[in-house]
């Protein structure tokens, strides 16, 4: 508890000084903000939360924040390609006020990969910095040699079928001693039908995790999402 507390001082402090460089601002609409605070309240009365039961196969429990429209929408592709570090502080505080309020209990949080290629040419994997701030507001550890991705298709235009082909012997598992007998949580931003995140829970389950759940920002609204 006092290591949490440590960590939590030193994370507020770090955002303290840097609005002083930075000023602090508003993941969805870049308002002008606390650097207490994480989003505006107006943004967040906009968010269309997501209060779908999300069923993927070989994940133990879905946890998701919000649909992946509109002003969300608009914060993950910041995130994601533009490397907005208020997006991706908005997005994990969402995500850990969710995981705390749930009391949801795990050893690790693992972001999903994203191939060497793919990291050379944005620069860093968006998951990866999600779950570094998860770990930080929640205390669960974060490992990040687990899990890897080879190159391939990107999913986003792919269909359904076409996105469970693509997925198979797209990634691949190491260092699994450390993951037996653990619940594992996997991070990322978006589910769209939920392959990547089946595939990578059966990757780790084969490894030996005893559970694994999922904790993603956004949601697509589709009929097809699950």
């Amino acid at each position: 508890m006092k290591t949490l507390m440590m960590k939590q001082r030193l994370y507020k402090g770090k955002r303290l000084l840097l609005s002083f460089i930075y000023p602090n601002r508003c993941g969805f609409c870049e308002k002008l903000i606390s650097y207490s605070d994480y989003y505006c309240q107006n943004c967040y009365q906009e968010l269309e939360l997501c209060n779908d039961k999300v069923s993927i196969n070989n994940i133990d429990r879905a946890i998701c924040i919000c649909y992946y429209k509109d002003i969300a929408k608009k914060a993950v592709i910041e995130l994601k390609d533009q490397n907005n570090g208020y997006a991706v502080s908005t997005a994990a505080k969402l995500m850990s006020d969710k995981l705390n309020s749930l009391n949801v209990n795990a050893d690790f949080l693992i972001p999903v990969p994203i191939s060497k290629e793919k990291r050379v040419k944005r620069g860093y994997n968006q998951s990866l910095l999600l779950a570094k701030e998860i770990a930080v507001l929640s205390d669960i550890e974060v490992k990040n040699n687990v899990l890897f991705a080879k190159e391939h298709l990107q999913q986003k235009y792919l269909t359904k079928s076409q996105r469970q082909e693509n997925t198979k012997n797209s990634f691949y598992i190491r260092n699994t001693l450390s993951i037996k007998g653990k619940t594992i949580i996997l991070v990322d931003d978006v589910v769209t039908t939920g392959s990547t995140l089946d595939y990578l829970a059966l990757l780790l389950k084969k490894g030996g995790a005893s559970q694994v759940l999922a904790l993603v920002f956004a949601k697509t609204p589709m009929d097809n999402s699950h």
